[in-house]
């Protein structure tokens, strides 16, 4: 196979885009240069794609109405984006590696929290600053596994300061 064209999977997934020896590969769609895949699961996806599946730069709109838009490698975000989940009101920018948010980001939620640090494996990790907007409150210091846990500083809008050490989100002294 070589040229532009769909191709319909067994498992209802949609290619269509050019295939270069018997590979889905580079672009599609005649005139906006994107490949598309349409998933059976009902995720879209539309961008650079290598062997049938996203490899590069893309976006993917998943079924829960939640997107992605980034680097993807093997089918998965890999490298910097932006997820957005549309019914929670809540987006992160930063790294990925291979589907889960992996290093430095910025995840900020409709209500006005924020947090800016390390993530390892979808979960805060390492140095971070989160904001409670609602609470007027600081929290600058280390997380393991989604969690305050070690040493840190609590800082109020009025400028009153508690440091200290954390333990399973929790102050011990």
């Amino acid at each position: 196979i070589h040229g532009k064209g769909r191709y319909y999977r067994v498992n209802r997934d949609i290619l269509e885009g050019t295939w270069k020896d018997e590979n889905y590969n580079g672009f599609g769609l005649d005139l906006d240069n994107l490949g598309t895949i349409s998933f059976a699961n009902l995720t879209v996806y539309e961008g650079e794609i290598g062997f049938g599946i996203p490899n590069g730069k893309g976006k993917m709109l998943y079924r829960d109405l939640s997107q992605y838009e980034g680097e993807f490698v093997s089918g998965l975000p890999h490298g910097y984006g932006t997820k957005t989940w549309e019914g929670e009101r809540k987006c992160f920018k930063g790294h990925f590696k291979m589907g889960k948010m992996e290093g430095a980001g910025h995840f900020k939620w409709e209500n006005g929290d924020n947090y800016q640090g390390s993530y390892h494996g979808n979960k805060k990790h390492g140095f971070g600053i989160m904001k409670w907007a609602k609470l007027n409150v600081v929290f600058e210091g280390e997380w393991v596994k989604g969690l305050q846990e070690g040493e840190g500083i609590l800082i109020y809008d009025n400028g009153q300061q508690f440091s200290g050490k954390w333990k399973n989100g929790k102050k011990i002294c």
